[in-house]
């Protein structure tokens, strides 16, 4: 057991710092170093400050791609961090690597969707952390379609080792992985953050260079790649996922199905499909028209009246 002793020493070891006006760490600095203590818990965690406007960060901007908050925010965190990485390159290793690779995950992921949604094909976002299956994925939309050389062979080697170094995106999280063995061996084996900023600076250009390809006027723009488009396609797809909404034995089930189904794109925005634009094309194809976004979803069924796959009209 714990005696007191032990309990005011602990209190004391604690509080030995509480009156000194920065933290011990000398970098970044400046003001970034100064505690801010608090005296009760009537303070909020995540609240704006005006008296620092440019530190304010919105998050769910109205019309805005998530996407490219979500992929930039991730790569730019890694890319950041290599400034300091000469001064804490043994600890900001993890997260660098953390942070590239689950940006290199978003930007496989965005394209598949996008491609699925501008060829009209099945729509199959995919949960899995697998960098070298996102990437065959991505590569069965864009081969068929003579457009693989979006893809340079430096991306694919730079996609191909860090799946290697970290096949499901926690090597780099977690001190043990799944099977409770460790995530890295005690092995001395060194990596130049130095090359691997100057190596993704080459990765994030030819990424972004594709994302002009969609902007409007570009090849690949489509009206249903917009935010509120792809977030409604991915719900539906996920909710066709679930065991109980994919199978059904008449139309009038089917039409039930859809009709609970809605989905929150923010507190004042909630869609839903209407009865009247839900129909029987053939025994095999049902369509479901949302008249907000102006979108037909393709429900594709196979003999056994389960859903196969659904995809854009």
């Amino acid at each position: 057991m714990i005696n007191n002793d032990q309990i005011n020493e602990m209190k004391k070891f604690l509080n030995r710092d509480k009156s000194s006006d920065e933290i011990p760490i000398y970098n970044p600095g400046g003001q970034f170093n100064k505690f801010t203590r608090k005296n009760n818990t009537s303070f909020e965690t995540f609240c704006p400050n005006y008296n620092y406007p440019d530190y304010n960060a919105v998050i769910g901007w109205d019309g805005e791609s998530y996407y490219y908050g979500y992929k930039e925010g991730f790569f730019q965190a890694a890319h950041m961090s290599i400034k300091l990485a000469k001064y804490y390159s043994d600890s900001l290793v993890y997260p660098i690597i953390f942070n590239y690779r689950h940006y290199l995950e978003l930007v496989l992921k965005e394209n598949i969707l996008r491609f699925q949604i501008f060829f009209r094909l099945p729509i199959t976002y995919t949960k899995t952390h697998n960098l070298i299956r996102l990437l065959d994925e991505l590569e069965s939309i864009l081969v068929p379609n003579n457009l693989s050389f979006l893809i340079s062979p430096a991306q694919k080697k730079v996609i191909q080792d860090f799946h290697k170094i970290d096949s499901q995106n926690d090597a780099f999280r977690f001190v043990f992985n799944t099977q409770g063995s460790l995530s890295h061996a005690y092995d001395h084996k060194q990596i130049s953050l130095w090359n691997l900023h100057f190596t993704m600076n080459e990765i994030y250009n030819d990424f972004t260079n594709i994302d002009y390809l969609f902007v409007p006027n570009g090849i690949f723009h489509d009206d249903y790649l917009t935010p509120q488009h792809q977030s409604f396609i991915v719900a539906i797809s996920e909710f066709f996922k679930v065991r109980e909404n994919r199978n059904f034995n008449s139309f009038n089930k089917l039409k039930s199905i859809l009709l609970n189904f809605e989905h929150q794109l923010s507190q004042s925005v909630k869609y839903k499909f209407a009865e009247s634009g839900i129909v029987q094309i053939s025994p095999a194809r049902y369509e479901a028209t949302l008249y907000e976004l102006s979108l037909t979803i393709i429900i594709s069924v196979n003999n056994v009246q389960d859903i196969d796959h659904i995809k854009i009209k």
